[in-house]
């Protein structure tokens, strides 16, 4: 169910039904992934570095979703080499998806790399132009804004 809810974006009912499996298997890492991510869409970011670091701690090949999500919860604290250190992991795993590419541009844009924003943000608008309401426009008028001047 927690699944199931995060796909649909309801990552409050997301956290509650992840709480409960987890309450009956404390020790299936896959439980923590789920955790993790309502806990990062949510803000609650201590929570989602504790779920992460259990499921690692449990299972060590995480799977990429959860570290990506890992990783954007570092960058929301501020801490853009760990995060850049954790999407390279990601990366790594052959990961194809726009919205980790678009996060991955905007840490390296926050450690002042912006041409490998720029690619980044070209990257995760190749994969999908559409991939997010808010994040594709952004990346548009980031590409905008990183242009080569002259």
């Amino acid at each position: 169910m927690a699944s199931l809810d995060s796909a649909r974006h309801d990552f409050a009912a997301a956290l509650d039904w992840s709480r409960k499996a987890i309450a009956v298997n404390p020790d299936n890492s896959t439980l923590y992934g789920t955790l993790a991510d309502a806990c990062t869409q949510l803000g609650r970011y201590p929570e989602s570095f504790d779920a992460v670091q259990r499921m690692v701690d449990l299972k060590p090949g995480t799977p990429s979703p959860a570290r990506a999500s890992y990783a954007w919860a570092l960058h929301a604290n501020g801490r853009d080499a760990d995060a850049l250190r954790q999407s390279d992991e990601v990366l790594a795993l052959g990961t194809r998806n726009a919205l980790f590419r678009y996060h991955r541009a905007v840490v390296l844009r926050a450690l002042g790399r912006d041409d490998e924003a720029r690619t980044e943000f070209g990257t995760a608008l190749g994969i999908n132009l559409a991939f997010h309401p808010l994040h594709a426009p952004a990346a548009r008028a980031a590409l905008a804004e990183l242009a080569p001047t002259g």
